[in-house]
């Protein structure tokens, strides 16, 4: 349970860190979508008539491509980069992002063994 909770607080912790431009965009996007996706519920709350059948799939459509995209932008951050002995590596920030660097953790103790 523990470790959902982290992982949780880190993706949070994820909207301050930095961000390959791809990505940037495509939280733009994504919030654009999901913007306009709720819309339609702010203009019903307000009594303003929405035309036609098809409105409440296309809101459905357009939810799900939203959130999706902003959560899919969160998932790639750029990590430190750090020269060691002539190598460049990235390091993960472990106050920052812990359940990231637990698993980078793991997966280079698995691919020393």
């Amino acid at each position: 349970m523990e470790q959902i909770a982290n992982f949780f607080v880190e993706f949070i912790k994820r909207f301050g860190t930095p961000q390959p431009k791809f990505f940037k965009i495509l939280t733009v996007v994504g919030a654009v979508a999901t913007f306009l996706a709720f819309a339609p519920d702010l203009l019903s709350f307000l009594d303003i008539p929405l035309p036609g059948e098809w409105q409440p799939w296309i809101e459905r459509i357009l939810k799900i491509a939203g959130i999706t995209t902003i959560i899919v932008s969160k998932l790639t951050t750029q990590s430190k980069v750090v020269e060691a002995d002539g190598e460049i590596l990235k390091t993960t920030n472990e106050t920052a992002l812990p359940f990231t660097a637990a698993v980078e953790r793991a997966t280079a103790d698995k691919n020393q063994n």
